[in-house]
């Protein structure tokens, strides 16, 4: 037998209080949101509110008889009829003293158990404010049929707010609608209003807490802001949390071991747990290119490469050598300490193209072929590296590339600079060319646009060099040379690029290349 009368749950009382605060008024904005919240999507909480409603009501009607006869006795002892059904009239006999709210304890068909008429009844005869909390109830979506939520989500594909009736004196407001988003695999965009967007990849775990705020439990996610209101937007995570400045993050959640987040673009503010019990949390700055992890303890690690271009979100650096089947680079490392920077490298499988940005710090330079051929046949659609524009004056820096299979690995170096011994002796120049399009350049006052397609608007070119590599390993990379070709520093020296296109059977069983250009 269901039991009718049993103690609330913690979440069952919270609700309870919620309800208790409205009626009261003493709703705050924040508790208003988060009541709207739980009407939308539990039909727990809205079997709560109605019932707690129509206690309120009962005693609203004793309230009021109990006034009217002691101002004007009812002569004669007369009492007023009242009406049939099970809800106080409010014409003013005595209805019976309201029982305790009861908890549900299953899916009613209406989420007081109810009809719909007799709730209408009971709640318009309760001096207007049952036509309130009505209104909150069918704007926010609810319609009083209990509507449930799937807590996995098939589709993601918009999240809209809700509006919200609150008092006949205050203009309609809008609520955030919150969900929970759990991915068991494949990916899913969700519209956060007034924000952007954010790209969920399984298996993940997403909480959308308000507005402004999320909480990754577990997976990874990209996140776009759009919109100025969004600046601001935050995502916890159980080892810290991200706060947007207007940008382009992704973050990631390794259960029980620790937290990454990449800076795509932008900046963004990572608050840290304090090392010591009770001390002030930490606050790293992060800008487009770097990116870090981060644990429970406050350590501060770097996240050194990721992989992007066919994946809604990123790969880590592990999980990208792990799914290596079709990538030729599967990782990029180098000598440089956590201190020193907290750049990472980003690997696009199949990336190289017209109009492909070429460094993970600078949003506005862009690949392109230098003449309307466009970019070289061979290296398009190869996988390519986006490295750091600001090594271009380090010449101490080591690169490793690590390559999956046999295949032909290619540099672009800045055709202004004098090739440094490593790339002479060990890659030989095929002759080709491609172009960079610089885009705006704010600190030179360079308002311009990118250009769309190749040859338009080139503002810099780089020899191609390449190197056959005929079984899968790790190739060392030196730094950016800093001298132009006659010798002299260079005030504007380029850093170079990386692609790389698997080798077929046959090249990858040739004869080794020259190692040595001829043309220098």
């Amino acid at each position: 037998m269901t039991e009718r009368n049993r103690e609330p749950n913690g979440a069952d009382a919270d609700i309870v209080a919620l309800v208790q605060q409205y009626l009261d008024g003493e709703l705050t904005p924040e508790q208003a949101s988060l009541l709207s919240d739980r009407l939308r999507l539990d039909a727990r909480a809205r079997t709560l509110f109605v019932r707690s409603l129509m206690q309120a009501a009962h005693l609203h009607e004793l309230l009021a008889q109990q006034r009217s006869a002691d101002a004007a006795p009812i002569l004669g002892g007369a009492t007023v009829p009242t009406e049939a059904g099970d809800c106080p009239s409010a014409s003013g006999a005595s209805p019976p003293t309201p029982a305790p709210i009861e908890t549900p304890t299953g899916d009613d068909s209406s989420p007081s158990g109810l009809g719909v008429t007799q709730m209408w009844s009971c709640l318009t005869g309760w001096n207007g404010v049952g036509l309130i909390a009505l209104a909150v109830i069918v704007a926010s979506g609810v319609l009083l049929f209990g509507r449930r939520e799937d807590a996995k989500l098939a589709d993601q594909s918009s999240l809209s707010p809700a509006a919200v009736a609150v008092t006949s004196q205050a203009a309609p407001t809008e609520v955030f609608d919150p969900r929970s988003i759990r991915l068991d695999a494949g990916s899913a965009r969700v519209t956060l209003p007034k924000v952007g967007y954010m790209l969920v990849d399984g298996p993940a775990d997403v909480e959308l807490i308000a507005p402004l705020r999320a909480r990754l439990n577990r997976g990874r996610i990209r996140v776009r802001v759009t919109e100025e209101s969004g600046r601001g937007f935050v995502v916890e995570t159980p080892d810290g949390e991200v706060v947007d400045l207007s940008t382009e993050f992704g973050l990631e959640v390794a259960e029980n071991k620790y937290s990454g987040v990449v800076v795509f673009a932008g900046a963004v503010d990572l608050r840290l747990a304090g090392s010591a019990a009770g001390s002030e949390p930490r606050v790293e700055r992060l800008t487009g290119g770097e990116g870090a992890t981060f644990n429970k303890l406050g350590e501060l690690g770097r996240v050194v490469s990721i992989t992007t271009g066919k994946v809604a979100t990123f790969l880590s650096q592990n999980e990208a050598s792990v799914n290596s089947q079709k990538a030729v680079i599967v990782k990029v490392a180098d000598n440089l300490r956590s201190d020193d920077t907290k750049k990472f490298y980003e690997i696009v499988p199949g990336g190289l193209g017209e109009d492909v940005l070429a460094y993970v710090d600078r949003p506005e330079h862009e690949w392109n072929g230098l003449s309307k051929a466009g970019i070289p046949k061979f290296l398009v659609g190869a996988d390519y590296v986006k490295t750091f524009s600001d090594d271009k004056t380090r010449s101490d820096t080591v690169i490793r590339v690590w390559l999956s299979r046999p295949a032909t690995l290619y540099v672009f170096y800045d055709g202004k600079l004098k090739p440094p011994e490593w790339l002479t002796s060990e890659f030989r120049r095929t002759g080709d060319r491609v172009g960079m399009d610089l885009g705006p350049w704010p600190t030179i006052n360079r308002p311009v646009q990118r250009a769309v397609g190749p040859g338009e608007r080139i503002d810099h070119w780089f020899t191609v060099w390449k190197r056959v590599v005929r079984k899968p390993g790790v190739v060392q990379l030196g730094g950016n040379g800093t001298h132009d070709t006659k010798g002299r520093p260079s005030d504007f020296p380029y850093m170079y690029g990386i692609a790389a296109v698997a080798l077929d059977a046959d090249e990858a069983h040739g004869q080794e290349d020259a190692k040595v250009s001829k043309e220098q």
